[in-house]
């Protein structure tokens, strides 16, 4: 919820609200902020963006089993890219790519699994097969297009990892 200074300034914790609702304080001589793509930390640190993207991607993902899969694999076409990520316990992370607006149109349009087959067969028939042979793990995801970002990733006590930083 805060981030604690010393009188230069200089982050040296921060304040937190657990559940139950009480407040804790947790000091440190370095603060991490790895909260993902709407960091508080980066926020209240006032880490500023020193590059903005111009264009936007979407993607559409979702887990599938595949116990032998032990390698990356990517696929790009024109409009079109997709991918596969081996995870844990026996299961890859298969991912498909397009522009943002077709996204948000086409998701409209016919919803999330049409729209994932789609995208898939366009970039990477090869996995589209394999996800067409297997039951999904859990629900397929989006990742409606934002543009990329790098932010100042360090300051006086803090520092930024990941999409904290950049994205």
């Amino acid at each position: 919820t805060g981030l604690c200074r010393d009188r230069t300034g200089r982050v040296t914790g921060v304040l937190a609200r657990v559940r139950g609702g009480d407040t804790v304080t947790f000091r440190a001589p370095l603060t991490i902020g790895a909260d993902g793509l709407r960091s508080t930390v980066a926020r209240l640190a006032a880490a500023p963006t020193v590059r903005r993207g111009a264009a936007a991607s979407a993607l559409v993902y979702g887990y599938w089993p595949s116990p032998s899969a032990w390698q990356y694999d990517w696929f790009y076409r024109p409009g079109v890219s997709a991918g596969i990520i081996p995870t844990n316990d026996g299961q890859v992370c298969i991912w498909a790519g397009l522009p943002a607006d077709r996204f948000a149109d086409e998701r409209r349009r016919s919803g999330m699994e049409d729209l994932f087959a789609r995208v898939l067969t366009e970039a990477a028939p090869e996995a589209a097969t394999l996800v067409a042979r297997a039951e999904p793990i859990g629900a397929l995801r989006g990742f409606p297009g934002m543009p990329g970002y790098l932010r100042r990733a360090t300051g006086p006590g803090w520092a930024l990892v990941g999409d904290d930083g950049y994205f």
